[in-house]
This record gives C-alpha cells, structure tokens and sequence, in this order.
C-alpha cells in the first residue's frame, strides 16, 4: 500500500452515527428487521449503528477476504440463514476495499441493504451507502486492530 491512515474512536463513533442518519434520511428503518454485521471489521460499526438508531436484532455472518493485508477468495466462517433473501435486514461493515464482500452478500441476500462507514473506489458499486470514500492505495488501521501503542496486532495483518 503506497499510504495508510490511523482511525480513532472518535472517527468511528462520529462517521457511524453519520451513517445511522443517511440510513434514516433514506427510510431503510421504517420496516427494517435487524442488521447483519459483518465479521470482524463490522461488529462494533454495527453496535454503534444500532445504538444510534435503536434496533436491537443484531445477526452476524463471518467472512474473510484478507491474508495478511493481501484480498483473497471469500471464505465463509460462519454462514447466515435470513429468509426473503435479507428484505428488511441492513448489512454493516467498516470497509468496502475491492467490493469482493458486498459482491458476495449481494448474490447471497440479494434483498438487503448494504451500507458501510468507508468505501474505496473498487469497492463502492457494490454497496448502497456509505460516508466517506478512501483512495484505493489506502491502508485503513481500524483502532480495534492496533494495541496501547498505536502497532497493529499481528493477528489483524
């Protein structure tokens, strides 16, 4: 990656909330029946998400794209039964890189919302809303994957 960039909370807690009220401004609440988080990177934007807007059916379906900072085939970890092909669920994510994710759980619940805090070019066709574009040459460094002195864990790379 030619530069990278260190999240904090605050940015987060901020740019979540952000995307709870462009979720709301769109109606996406209105017959919604819970959010999927997305593994790992998803679990606390989706928190934050359902705090800011007071759903509280939270499901989860682990993927993984990465292998050591370098995408790779999906792999379901853990895998989701949700009916009517997601219709009423919000799926949430920290990041949408190559959109290798979103593209999968396009085609695996086809009727549910897509939304994420940051998006990369690649990546940002395959989900319906996000808050902020990253360049594609960017390493996002989520806080959770950095310890006390700001290095990131071995098992996040």
């Amino acid at each position: 990656m030619a530069n990278s960039r260190i999240l904090k909370w605050q940015d987060i807690h901020f740019d979540t909330i952000a995307l709870a009220k462009m979720v709301e401004e769109r109606g996406w609440l209105e017959d919604c029946k819970g959010v999927i988080a997305v593994a790992r990177g998803g679990l606390i934007p989706a928190g934050l998400f359902c705090n800011a807007t007071g759903i509280k059916t939270v499901e989860c379906i682990c993927l993984s794209s990465y292998n050591a900072k370098n995408q790779s085939d999906i792999e379901v970890i853990k895998s989701l039964e949700i009916a009517d092909g997601g219709k009423g669920w919000i799926i949430i994510d920290d990041l949408v890189d190559t959109g290798n994710s979103f593209a999968f759980l396009k085609m695996a619940l086809p009727n549910a919302h897509r939304a994420c805090i940051y998006a990369k070019p690649k990546g940002a066709p395959n989900t319906e809303i996000y808050v902020r574009e990253i360049a594609q040459d960017c390493w996002l460094h989520f806080p959770w994957e950095l310890d006390a002195e700001g290095r990131a864990f071995e098992a996040a790379e």
